[in-house]
């Protein structure tokens, strides 16, 4: 499976991904993007997965910064988990 999406998220905006699978699959290649284009764009990209032991799974995802996409306080919050 290679599933793809890009969202251009504009001033104000809030674009939420969640990308779930759970049935087994041989290989699995995804990394969803979001293009923080103006202030106060969000962006919150969330995968859960589920693989056998034999599984390929390639998974991440991208937020694209621009100097528009810092909120009214001038800062960024990037955060990052994974549990396996």
């Amino acid at each position: 499976m290679r599933p793809r999406i890009t969202a251009i998220v504009e001033e104000g905006e809030l674009f939420v991904n969640y990308y779930v699978h759970i049935a087994p699959v041989k290989t699995l290649q995804t990394l969803p993007t979001a293009v923080l284009k103006g202030a106060n764009a969000q962006a919150y990209l969330t995968t859960i997965l589920i693989g056998g032991k034999d599984a390929h799974i390639d998974v991440g995802g991208r937020i694209v910064l621009n100097k528009h996409s810092a909120d009214v306080r001038g800062g960024y919050e990037i955060s990052s988990s994974c549990l396996t």
